[in-house]
């Protein structure tokens, strides 16, 4: 969060901040949803997002994210860190590396060091308008956010609940784009949807009616990536 932070100021010339940054962590993710998703053609990955829409704003946030497994962020594993941008006249580029480990924080520390020194020894004073932020700061809420959605739900095994479910999604607006059943154990099943793209506030409000459904046992979602 803090790195997309400083990233998406420098691309989009507004002073974000951490705290302007939507932020979810790992810290649920189960290993059937590893497994679902893989079926699906997916990995589950920590994915910082930024964008901008003439008009709109600034998005950013972070969170666990399905990403296609032909995305080449779906293979940056281990120490390895990457960054994606879709620039107007450059199109889609990938920086990719190692972001952790002794050797390359190492170099990053030195470099710091050896651009002060570097400074120092040309008499160079600080100039305060070598980085200049725009004081204005237009935010998207994520309220108003679109993506597409894995939904993950352990439901008693009757007739009619996925028609249930459904509807309730239908009624907001999102449209499914594939459903998956799988039984589990006995007198329970688990179903996985993936949706079309929709905005946040109807999957929320998806999600908290099917949350009260008493034959509904368990429920996770996770956002998709384009």
């Amino acid at each position: 969060a803090s790195k997309l932070a400083i990233l998406a100021s420098l691309s989009f010339n507004q002073n974000i901040q951490y705290s302007d940054v939507t932020v979810e962590g790992i810290d649920n993710i189960d290993l059937m949803d590893i497994q679902y998703a893989k079926e699906l053609g997916y990995q589950i990955k920590l994915v910082g997002t930024a964008r901008i829409a003439d008009g709109e704003g600034v998005e950013a946030h972070v969170h666990p994210t399905l990403v296609g497994t032909k995305n080449p962020l779906s293979s940056v594993k281990n120490e390895f860190n990457a960054i994606l941008i879709n620039a107007d006249f450059l199109g889609l580029n990938m920086y990719y590396g190692k972001g952790a480990g002794s050797k390359p924080t190492a170099t990053a520390v030195v470099s710091d060091i050896v651009k002060i020194g570097l400074k120092i020894s040309q008499s160079k004073d600080y100039n305060e308008k070598s980085f200049d932020l725009s004081d204005k700061k237009q935010l998207r809420p994520m309220s108003s956010i679109t993506s597409k959605y894995y939904l993950r739900i352990m439901t008693e095994d009757k007739p009619g609940i996925l028609a249930k479910i459904g509807t309730v999604l239908g009624d907001n607006g999102i449209s499914l784009a594939s459903v998956i059943q799988k039984d589990t154990e006995k007198d329970f099943a688990q179903v996985v949807f993936t949706t079309h793209k929709a905005s946040e506030t109807q999957f929320a409000q998806s999600f908290k009616t099917i949350k009260t459904f008493p034959f509904v046992k368990k429920i996770v979602y996770y956002r998709i990536a384009d």
